[in-house]
């Protein structure tokens, strides 16, 4: 289903104008789409820059103005703020970008809709081996990730596919992943200390359980209702999370690694 889904949204944003090396920002909370997303730019030969969505007005407009997006993939509100209307303050400033797609069942008028094209059976047009000429080679540049600019704006890191996946089996290795282990995205996906889950958990045929918003209960939540294994998660989080009032009364006895990154 991931593989199919993944070609649909690579074929659609072909069929948008996205061409090779073209570059799409994904601004989304912890889902689904956010992995299919970086699949589909893999797939279709297009850089793939993720970016946190506590980014707002500046950094965005940084970030994809440096990058020349071509499009962008957002959410119309998350956690009370409205990244459309965000995005529709900063576009006369970015005259690379094309196409704004936004993710959930219900969007602005002008939007793409990101749910539209998972359902479009658009895979049934083009032979089943089209994509095999666009996508990335491991030596390419696919991802784009950014730095979290504590003084500054932040800085953009090219990174090719080859090199995220050695990363990945050198944690996966690290910490013993097996295909038995259930990994928890507690915080962002697709940075710092969740590379194991991220990119490594497929290697292992490993499962993935994500919180689209962190919340300290919520977390703790999960890890008992899912028997979570692994997890990856930066220091603030894990002090929320061992000083809230009701953290004996969760069973945390599944967890056998914590993976923390950030500070000591």
């Amino acid at each position: 289903q991931g593989n199919l889904l993944s070609n649909r949204l690579a074929l659609g944003l072909l069929e948008l104008g996205f061409k090779r090396d073209d570059l799409l920002c994904v601004q989304l909370p912890n889902c689904v789409e956010l992995y299919l997303l970086r699949l589909a730019c893999e797939k279709a030969g297009l850089l793939c820059l993720q970016a946190l969505r506590s980014l707002r007005h500046r950094e965005m407009e940084h970030s994809l103005g440096l990058g020349e997006a071509f499009g962008v993939v957002i959410p119309w509100r998350n956690r009370g703020f409205d990244h459309w209307e965000m995005i529709q303050e900063i576009k006369p400033h970015l005259p690379a970008l094309k196409h704004i797609l936004v993710t959930g069942g219900e969007v602005p008028p002008g939007a793409i809709s990101v749910e539209t094209l998972l359902r479009n059976p658009i895979e049934t047009r083009y032979h089943p081996d089209y994509l095999k000429k666009l996508q990335c080679s491991p030596s390419e540049f696919s991802l784009v990730g950014h730095t979290t600019g504590t003084t500054g704006m932040p800085k953009l890191v090219e990174l090719t596919i080859g090199g995220v996946i050695y990363i990945s089996r050198w944690h996966n290795d690290d910490i013993g992943l097996t295909n038995r282990d259930v990994l928890g995205i507690i915080g962002p996906a697709a940075h710092g200390p969740n590379i194991p889950a991220y990119y490594g958990a497929a290697q292992k045929a490993a499962k993935i359980v994500t919180l689209e918003s962190f919340d300290a209960e919520a977390a703790l939540s999960l890890i008992e209702k899912e028997k979570i294994t692994v997890t990856g998660i930066v220091p603030t989080i894990l002090a929320m999370m061992l000083e809230h009032p009701e953290v004996d009364k969760y069973n945390l006895s599944s967890l056998r690694v914590i993976f923390c990154a950030g500070s000591s």
